[in-house]
């Protein structure tokens, strides 16, 4: 057995270039693979050899959909170069009644063999750019001589894994096809890299720091990804062609509250949105007003309405309707360069309704308060499910690359409320 450590983002041969040798070597009879994510950023370099591949041996791959962060256009890409030529399994995992824990598929796991020998990849980098090339990313590869009993041995245990996360029976999984693309998306569980969210789109964040002080990481030139090859010819018709542009569903009949929020009836009981675009004012005790159009457009989207009451801090004062339990958020302020400046994970964000102006309030930790300059533009990204967040809050400052990426999104005027200067604005994907 011949061993190599991959690492990456510096090393002469990433994970992105051994695939690529791979898939084009005529020594190989089968390819397997597992892997968390995929997106089109990644399957844009391996779909050509992936074509190929499938047309002289066998293929079977398994891609996860948790955490939002694999896309419609990274699946379809592999399906269309399969080409009924192989096998493509998207893979979910559903928490059981009782279970609290948010479990993911998250192995990255790539075999190529033939009778007497085989090419295991274990790794941390996914079918994405970022965990082919860019990111900082480690994995083995594992050389192995099939004829050795232990070494076959070791290649048997991780087919078992692999064959494992490709069987339908288990629950686990189901064979993609064109009727299981049309509702893996309908169902949000497979969304199209337009509506993901920004750091999801990007395939992670980028490192670094701001302020006045010194940074404590200097930047660091990671070599860039080859550039884009043409994609394998798609002999499938994509099925992203026949699925309606975004749009808003028809709304049902509605009631007034008496704080004069439009409450839809019934169902449904999902958000019409996904990602809220706001122009943010924090006030010095770290709230953010959102906006009360924003709240009539997509109740759902804030969990309204909600359920907990806030306790006054003096007698005699009004308790206000609050969400209750808090929803649980990521939070990234960036400079003007994109740079992260601060940062939370995982907390509590008290979000409150002010009833008698019909709005909506949430309260950023203490330390972020002060990196927020007023109309910093705020992506709200409702996250998925099975991930254990409800949100992701990114905040970019005017002038800033993100702020001009996202701000074609403020579509709406919000009033004034007779304040001097520009007004707010916000919207919706």
């Amino acid at each position: 057995m011949n061993m190599e450590f991959l690492s990456q983002p510096f090393a002469t041969r990433r994970l992105g270039d051994h695939l690529r040798d791979e898939l084009a070597s005529a020594r190989w009879a089968e390819f397997l693979a597992a892997v968390a994510f995929a997106k089109r950023s990644g399957t844009v370099h391996v779909v050509s050899g992936l074509h190929s591949f499938a047309r002289r041996g066998r293929v079977r791959m398994s891609v996860g959909l948790d955490h939002g962060g694999t896309s419609l256009e990274g699946v379809e890409d592999l399906w269309g170069a399969l080409d009924g030529h192989g096998e493509l399994y998207a893979v979910h995992h559903t928490r059981a009644s009782g279970d609290r824990v948010h479990h993911t598929f998250h192995p990255k796991v790539f075999l190529f063999q033939n009778a007497s020998e085989a090419l295991l990849i274990v790794g941390s980098g996914n079918l994405t750019q970022g965990g082919l090339y860019g990111n900082y990313e480690a994995g083995v590869v594992f050389a192995l001589d099939l004829v050795d009993d232990a070494q076959r041995t070791f290649r048997d245990s991780a087919v078992r894994a692999l064959d494992e996360w490709a069987d339908p029976a288990s629950g686990l999984c189901t064979l993609v096809d064109r009727a299981a693309l049309q509702r893996l998306f309908s169902e949000g569980l497979l969304p199209r890299e337009a509506l993901m969210g920004p750091r999801a789109r990007a395939g992670g964040a980028t490192s670094g720091s701001g302020g006045a002080a010194a940074p404590l990481f200097a930047p660091s030139l990671i070599p860039p990804a080859p550039p884009s090859p043409p994609t394998a010819p798609v002999l499938i018709r994509p099925v992203s062609s026949e699925l309606p542009p975004p749009s808003r569903p028809g709304r049902p009949v509605r009631r007034r509250r008496r704080t004069g929020v439009v409450v839809p009836t019934g169902a449904p009981v999902a958000a019409v949105h996904r990602v809220l675009y706001i122009a943010a004012i924090p006030h010095h005790n770290g709230e953010v007003f959102l906006s009360k159009l924003a709240l009539r457009d997509d109740p759902v989207f804030f969990g309204h309405p909600f359920t907990g009451l806030t306790v006054p801090k003096r007698s005699g004062n009004p308790a206000y309707p609050m969400r209750d339990p808090d929803p649980v958020v990521d939070i990234v302020v960036y400079d003007d360069t994109d740079a992260p400046m601060r940062a939370v994970s995982s907390h509590p964000l008290n979000m409150v309704e002010y009833e008698r102006k019909g709005e909506i309030r949430i309260t950023v930790p203490e330390r972020m308060q002060d990196l927020i300059p007023a109309m910093a533009l705020l992506v709200m990204t409702a996250g998925d499910p099975t991930s254990g967040l409800d949100y992701t809050l990114d905040f970019y400052p005017p002038g800033s690359p993100g702020y001009g990426t996202y701000s074609s999104g403020l579509s709406t005027a919000m009033p004034s409320g007779g304040r001097p200067g520009p007004g707010r604005r916000y919207g919706w994907a």
